[in-house]
């Protein structure tokens, strides 16, 4: 049997929307250029330290670029707008098309290495996170962390303390994962994607129940 080639993609602006970060450039600059010339200085940069053999966090590059570009611009930036720009550069969203195109590679054989993931929120949106894959030794089992400056990490921390709480609901939530998980020919990612619809209706019915009770992550 031939082996699957490997394919490797950019992350930054080919799977995820760099568009996501124009309204803290456009309200610091007022210039709609500002978004690509950022980047580009904060890919130079980001390379030549990699060369160098120094790590830097990305998110930190951009914070320190922000301000030079600034200082070029006779601009004041002030913390809370480095602030802003890290938490949307850490929660960019995928191009509409990623997800669905990373599954589709998988049904065909792909096996995804640590990269880009991503968890659907209740509204439909894919966030990005991290997948642990196996584990656990002792068991097949896959860990999703989500980050704390995206959306759905209170969705799911939400999510859970209503189930604990709530026989019922987490009683059929397990039958319904265990239907899906037998039947045949079905795949993770079908798994995932059929569980959404119950998901997304019990999110309203948490919600409503954390306003009853005060609930708080």
């Amino acid at each position: 049997m031939p082996k699957q080639p490997v394919i490797v993609f950019d992350v930054n602006e080919t799977l995820l929307d760099l568009d996501a970060l124009h309204p803290t450039h456009d309200r610091v600059f007022g210039d709609p250029a500002a978004l690509r010339l950022w980047f580009a200085h904060l890919s130079t940069y980001s390379e030549a330290l990699t060369l160098a053999g120094v790590y830097v966090p990305f998110t930190d590059i951009g914070a320190a670029v922000l301000r030079m570009l600034a200082a070029t611009r006779e601009t004041t930036i002030r913390d809370e707008d480095a602030a802003e720009l890290t938490n949307r550069f850490a929660t960019m969203p995928p191009h509409p098309e990623v997800p669905a195109a990373l599954r589709r590679l998988r049904k065909h054989g792909f096996r995804l290495a640590p990269g880009v993931w991503f968890g659907t929120d209740q509204r439909g949106v894919d966030r990005p996170e991290e997948v642990v894959v196996d584990a656990d030794p002792g068991r097949p089992v896959n860990i999703n962390i989500r980050p704390f400056t995206a959306p759905i990490w209170r969705e799911t921390l939400l999510f859970r303390d209503w189930l604990r709480t709530q026989r019922e609901e987490r009683d059929c939530y397990a039958a319904l994962k265990r239907g899906l998980a037998r039947r045949a020919g079905s795949n993770v990612d079908d798994y995932s994607t059929d569980k959404m619809p119950w998901i997304s209706a019990a999110l309203s019915r948490a919600e409503q129940w954390a306003g009853r009770s005060n609930w708080s992550p």
